[in-house]
């Protein structure tokens, strides 16, 4: 092969090499070196939660004594919270400067150190629960060696964070009630208006599902509405079903609890019910419950309403 020929192809294959992370020749092969670098790389944070992040320096058989490290975020995705210099091999605080979106620290050494080293600790909290977050090594960053004062920092290495919803939390009693008198049920989370029924005639089934009151995670608002002229409550997750509701008689009364749109440990579904007689509806998390009210030919099964934690 002609040498300019031999020559390119050479080239070729080192770029390969290279955005591979590793740098082959003849007979030997090298590891690309991060000098400056964040572990971990990549994790899961859910939303609310804290996580910690090594900043390290590797400068090989190189003698370094200063690092200059400056980062940058998203700050409508994280947090910052604190830098830590506990086990820090740089022990001489030079400078810092934390900002909404960046941060830049400058430490030294006492005593020049080499290898892979500690260079301090910083916490974000996750404050959003969907979407990647970036924490990015910037401009500006040096690695300083001793010897010469120069900088060696060629290759540095950021970090990728998966955020994820908090879990559900539903741990409030739906209470579920029952009008023998006008064949439907009532359902609630407040123990003064289960009295209030239980006063007019109602008679208390127990605790339905346990469902939640406070927004966060894979909530979503169970709409309750009433209709004075049956003396009816009637509960769905769908905006669009409660303005339809509206059209026929029912008013809105608010957000009545909080369930799950499924996908949250330890939730079960919540089966809905159309009583064919009355045009009321009948909502249990019990697969028992549901079969009995199928079988006895009174009932159309409507499907799943959404999900709550079985009592």
């Amino acid at each position: 092969m002609p040498l300019r020929r031999r020559f390119v192809a050479y080239i070729g294959a080192l770029a390969v090499f290279v955005a591979a992370g590793t740098l082959s020749l003849p007979g030997r092969s090298y590891a690309i070196v991060q000098q400056l670098y964040l572990t971990p790389a990549a994790a899961s944070v859910q939303n609310g939660n804290n996580i910690s992040i090594q900043i390290r320096v590797n400068s090989s058989a190189d003698l370094v004594n200063a690092v200059q490290a400056n980062f940058t975020y998203n700050p409508a995705q994280l947090q910052y919270v604190s830098v830590s210099a506990v086990g820090t091999a740089f022990d001489v605080d030079a400078s810092s400067s934390i900002a909404s979106g960046s941060i830049q620290l400058a430490r030294g050494a006492t005593t020049s150190v080499s290898g892979d080293n500690l260079f301090a600790t910083i916490t974000f909290k996750a404050i959003v629960g969907s979407g990647s977050a970036s924490v990015n090594v910037a401009s500006g960053s040096a690695v300083v060696r001793t010897s010469d004062a120069s900088n060696i920092l060629t290759q540095s290495g950021g970090a990728v964070f998966t955020l994820t919803p908090s879990p559900a939390i539903l741990s409030t009693p739906l209470y579920r009630l029952y009008s023998r008198k006008s064949d439907r049920h009532f359902y609630t989370i407040n123990p003064t208006e289960r009295d209030q029924a239980i006063g007019v005639g109602y008679a208390l089934e127990g605790v339905s599902f346990y469902v939640g009151i406070a927004n966060g995670g894979n909530l979503t608002p169970i709409i309750r509405l009433y209709n004075r002229q049956t003396d009816y409550h009637f509960y769905t997750s769908s905006q669009a079903e409660a303005n339809q509701d509206v059209g026929v008689g029912f008013v809105i009364e608010g957000t009545g609890y909080l369930a799950s749109r499924g996908g949250d440990p330890g939730v079960s579904p919540v089966f809905r019910l159309l009583n064919k007689s009355n045009n009321m509806h009948f909502f249990t998390i019990s697969t028992v419950e549901r079969d009995q009210a199928l079988a006895t030919g009174g009932y159309i099964f409507e499907g799943t309403a959404f999900y709550a934690v079985t009592p």
